[in-house]
């Protein structure tokens, strides 16, 4: 067991077989004396030996710089899920973008398909019918969704 330096008095800690009444202290020597046997005292109430002492330092030290590694990779990580979050965005601007487009040419190829049955019925019963004016129609509406010329 090892001995201590510091006692606890009611006056608070005191370094043992130093009497602040039986030396000519002024009030700042004894306030620094003070400071110094709480720390001793903080010290011998560890239990731990000054090797130990710097063995903890020293995982603490280690464990500060792995904490700055991880911080570092957490922020790489995060610019990374800002980057991935604009492309995603972009993405499902483009799928919008396209649902929309095969919607168009889902209606446009109903109207086709229309147009083609009054052509047949037409051809097989003298109805009214204007098929260039519907094929111009249909012409113009396809070139609208492919991004080609409007103006037939």
């Amino acid at each position: 067991m090892v001995t201590k330096l510091t006692t606890c008095t009611r006056y608070g800690q005191q370094i043992k077989g130093l009497s602040l009444l039986a030396h000519d202290f002024d009030l700042r020597e004894c306030k620094i004396l003070g400071t110094v046997a709480k720390r001793l005292a903080a010290y011998e109430d560890t239990g731990l030996t000054p090797e130990q002492i710097e063995a903890q330092q020293q995982e603490i030290d280690l464990l500060k710089a792995e904490i700055t590694e991880l911080e570092a990779a957490l922020e790489d990580r995060s610019k990374s899920c800002i980057i991935f979050d604009k492309e995603n965005t972009k993405l499902i601007a483009d799928k919008d973008e396209q649902a929309g487009r095969i919607m168009r040419l889902e209606n446009l190829l109903y109207q086709a398909k229309d147009m083609l049955q009054m052509g047949v019925d037409y051809l097989n019963h003298d109805k009214p019918f204007d098929p260039l004016g519907s094929m111009k129609i249909a012409i113009k509406a396809i070139d609208a969704l492919l991004g080609g010329n409007e103006d037939v």
